[in-house]
């Protein structure tokens, strides 16, 4: 049995250490337990046996949570495990008593200095707190197979999507008016540029503490954690000068971010390539605005400009992927662009395989550090990703550098759990639009029209 009762997106990393353990244990009962918004991500993997999700609401009162937390003792706890693997570094209390008690065999967890007692687990693996996710899931692989140290590159995430999938992605960024938007543009018809700015909202993200103080840590997810959404003050879109410096461009995919007559110039200079339409159709760009908490959240008047930068020389076809938590935030996108650039909006349409199977379909995935990005690694659509330093380096790109671009200024307060000691989050604020511009610009670069 495998526990994993983390993030989507950090599911998602562990598919590659699924494959592992079915290729050590060819007979066993592969079982995985996750939040029950996420089984549909790993019960069609063929290294799966079953997936038993776990109940966001077990920890409310009432008759029907009576019947919920039966459930779960009934079909996860009560039965006998040969061993039981707890797959999240960073885990909460209720994640830990599902496993505590758990019967059967082994436990497996990490050593970790910060976590409460936890005495239960029979096996503590040792790894460094700082390193990549895929890095910790290797330690825990190897220590539960018993045999030779597993690298990172075994625990690749795959998400195995199959080729009705992948059509059916293909066919939903094909369908939709955009079509006539594009032919337009493509006879000669240039977008009109939306007059005025986005006012009114300038960012959201989850409220999980209820106080919106950007210098206390985000509060743990645990169920039935309240989810409200909040918008920040027009303040917090200010980027204020800070002890900053940019990774090298050879790093991280950025250019010098030079801004001539308001324009990007290597943009302008890009007309002939990458944005013009060659083959017959525009590119499409997959965009991942959402934000899992505020200190992650580049803001959406950002992602506004950053598509009418890449719409200027050319048409572009914009799919707006998130959670049903995002469609306020994407009905102010889709009004910045109006007139400008095809919109075609998912927000809480998809389930996360499809989710993944509409990336693959297109020619690029920008976004915040969110699940969106590396699924686009993992179906080899080229990506850009928004990287703040709260967790830094543990999440960052895991793919091809040359195809995967992470924007980031590293600061000198990095790993600060996302507990801002400037209470602005600036080292994702004060990200410019001209850098994220110019790493779509080489990550569509890196892709021919028409995959």
């Amino acid at each position: 049995m495998i526990v994993h009762a983390g993030s989507l997106g950090d599911l998602l990393l562990f598919t590659g250490a699924l494959r592992v353990l079915r290729e050590h244990f060819p007979e066993d009962r592969i079982m995985v337990a996750c939040r029950q918004e996420y089984v549909d991500l790993i019960r069609p993997l063929p290294w799966v046996s079953g997936c038993l999700p776990i109940p966001t609401d077990w920890q409310r009162t009432g008759w029907f949570a009576r019947v919920r937390r039966w459930w779960m003792r009934h079909n996860i706890i009560s039965r006998n495990y040969d061993r039981i693997i707890h797959a999240s570094y960073m885990a909460d209390d209720y994640a830990h008593g599902i496993c505590r008690a758990m019967r059967g065999g082994k436990k497996f967890w990490y050593e970790v200095p910060s976590a409460p007692d936890t005495g239960w687990y029979d096996v503590r693996v040792k790894v460094d707190e700082r390193a990549h996710e895929l890095d910790k899931y290797a330690a825990l692989v190897t220590a539960v197979c018993g045999g030779g140290p597993v690298g990172r590159d075994a625990v690749r995430p795959d998400l195995c999507l199959t080729p009705e999938e992948r059509r059916e992605g293909r066919g939903s960024v094909e369908r939709g008016t955009w079509k006539v938007k594009c032919a337009q543009h493509m006879e000669g018809e240039r977008p009109r540029e939306p007059s005025g700015s986005l006012t009114g909202w300038t960012g959201q993200g989850r409220e999980m503490d209820g106080t919106g103080d950007l210098t206390q840590p985000p509060a743990p997810r645990g169920y039935g954690a309240p989810e409200r959404l909040r918008s920040f003050d027009r303040t917090s879109q200010t980027r204020p000068e800070s002890n900053a410096r940019n990774v090298a461009p050879e790093e991280v995919g950025m250019g010098d971010g030079s801004v001539e007559g308001g324009t990007h110039a290597s943009l302008r200079s890009y007309a002939g390539q990458a944005l013009n339409v060659e083959g017959g159709r525009a590119w499409r760009v997959a965009v991942c605005a959402g934000a899992r908490f505020a200190q992650k959240d580049w803001g959406v008047d950002n992602f506004v400009q950053l598509i009418r930068q890449l719409a200027v020389k050319g048409p572009l076809q914009v799919v707006l992927l998130g959670g049903p938590e995002d469609r306020e935030r994407h009905a102010y996108i889709r009004k910045g662009l109006s007139g400008c650039v095809a919109v075609e909006d998912f927000a809480g349409k998809l389930t996360p395989r499809e989710s993944a199977a509409v990336i693959g379909a297109c020619d690029l995935c920008v976004g915040n550090d969110t699940f969106g990005l590396h699924a686009a690694i993992a179906v080899g659509t080229p990506s850009v990703v928004i990287m703040g330093g709260g967790d830094y380096p543990e999440w960052v790109p895991w793919g091809d550098p040359d195809r995967h671009r992470m924007v980031v200024h590293v600061m000198d307060c990095f790993q600060c759990r996302w507990v801002c000691r400037y209470g602005d989050n600036r080292c994702v604020r004060k990200i410019g639009v001209e850098e994220v511009v110019e790493a779509c610009r080489r990550g569509l670069g890196s892709v021919e029209r028409g995959k």
